[in-house]
């Protein structure tokens, strides 16, 4: 091949900026020299440092995988990402020095989580088929975590007893695959009555209600009956409510117990433990139900909402949870006893949340000195803060679009002694926006919103 005297000038001009742009090497006696010794020692610091990078890296991925998402901040509350992101975006609308963004970390931190919504997958042997708990951050990888440090006591032992003591003995019975979109169990729901420590049990299947079609697959339908009852058998039985999970722990006092409680401290993020106690056999079973999910790709939603009831089947016990607040300076009204049924919205953490109602009630009552204001509330779900300020008001008009809760929040209305004027709408909060200027939602002195993570509606 030939090279034409144009290509060859060109490629010499190209040589000669390259080695233009090549660093110099310092000589002997130059600033910067380095002895072949001092050059090859910094050569093994730069593949040590290498090689610990890599480490660090690797046991950050294994921490990710063995860690309680939920525990990642549980020292230092103020440092999760949503607190701080709150805090910026209030103290940005500030137009005065006297305005202050308050953080309030005074509840326990421990025990605190009532509610569970804990996708079930596949795990990673033969010997280990079904893994509970949650998703890893930002990915659809689960890390089982029967020994969270927030879950209430009770949503702990249902992980266990379901993962090592039931699953395992349901022939045919298989986790959700959500790349296939095939397989049995998608989800397990808790929800812990505090009273009494019980569990409100949820089993979130793949498919269509099989009791009101009568071509669904018989085969998954004696599977399912197989494992609700199961559960039933081996834990409806246990009715009495003075629990494991609600007795109180006996305090050790002393030097060696306090050296005993921080070791227990430092590991006990760590869902893997070094010993392993014996399983557990049952948990306090208040009521199990199942509901039935058929969606597959571009559809996240653990429950739909149907008015018509059918992707619900109720196979045990009662039909809600019931649970009172103790309010602050709130003796001399009816406490409403709220009603959750599994279809409804309920606060992870109510002892947390009845803080934030005592705060709504000081406001209002500070506010309002000469007369009772009319009130609407939008995403009022079963009344955990309307009915709860109900005395403080001259009418409630309580709207949510959810069906199931117009029903909880009257009943517990009607068991009230109280004259203010209360009503419920189930409607989209943009709805109640659009309706005449002559409705109530116009002619309301105060209104309350307490909108979803998802934030108010546009």
């Amino acid at each position: 091949m030939t090279i034409s005297k144009e290509e060859e000038v060109k490629k010499k001009k190209v040589t000669k900026k390259k080695r233009k742009n090549k660093k110099s090497i310092p000589k002997p006696g130059e600033e910067g020299y380095k002895t072949p010794t001092q050059l090859r020692n910094a050569r093994k610091r730069r593949a040590k440092q290498q090689k610990n990078l890599s480490n660090d890296d690797n046991d950050n991925i294994k921490k990710s995988t063995t860690l309680d998402p939920s525990s990642q901040y549980i020292h230092n509350p103020r440092n999760a990402p949503s607190v701080r992101s709150a805090q910026k975006y209030f103290e940005s609308l500030k137009n005065d020095d006297t305005f202050q963004f308050d953080i309030h970390t005074n509840s326990p931190i421990h025990g605190w989580r009532t509610v569970a919504k804990l996708p079930v997958r596949k795990g990673s042997t033969e010997d280990d088929i079904f893994k509970i708990g949650m998703f890893v951050p930002n990915t659809h990888e689960v890390i089982s975590n029967s020994a969270s440090k927030v879950h209430h006591r009770s949503i702990n032992d249902t992980i266990e007893v379901l993962q090592q003591t039931i699953l395992p003995k349901v022939t045919g019975l298989q986790p959700y695959d959500e790349d296939k979109g095939e397989g049995h169990l998608r989800h397990i729901v808790t929800s812990v009555e505090r009273s009494t420590g019980k569990v409100q049990l949820t089993l979130v299947w793949n498919g269509t209600n099989p009791y009101n079609d009568d071509d669904a697959n018989n085969n998954d339908k004696e599977i399912l009956e197989s494992f609700t009852n199961m559960i039933i058998e081996t834990c409806g039985g246990n009715n009495d409510t003075t629990t494991a999970a609600t007795a109180p722990r006996r305090r050790r006092r002393g030097a060696k117990a306090r050296k005993e409680q921080e070791s227990v401290d430092n590991d006990e993020d760590v869902i893997t433990k070094k010993t392993t106690p014996p399983t557990k056999q049952s948990f306090p079973l208040h009521s199990l139900w199942v509901h039935f999910n058929s969606s597959w790709k571009h559809a996240n939603a653990i429950f739909s909402h149907h008015e018509d009831g059918g992707s619900w089947k109720h196979l045990y016990g009662p039909d809600y949870i019931t649970e009172t607040l103790s309010l602050q300076n709130n003796e001399n009204t009816t406490k409403p006893k709220l009603r959750f049924p599994p279809q409804v919205f309920r606060q992870a953490n109510l002892d947390a949340f009845t803080r934030i109602i005592d705060c709504i009630r000081t406001q209002i009552s500070s506010y309002y000195t000469t007369h009772l204001p009319s009130c609407v509330e939008l995403y009022g779900g079963v009344g955990t803060i309307g009915l709860h300020v109900i005395d403080l008001l001259s009418s409630l008009v309580s709207s949510d679009e959810n069906p199931y809760n117009k029903n909880c929040f009257m009943e517990a209305a009607q068991e009230m002694t109280t004259t203010t004027a209360v009503s419920y709408e189930t409607k989209k909060a943009t709805d109640m926006i659009l309706l005449p200027e002559s409705s109530s939602f116009y002619k309301a002195d105060l209104l309350i919103v307490d909108p979803p993570r998802k934030g108010l509606e546009e």
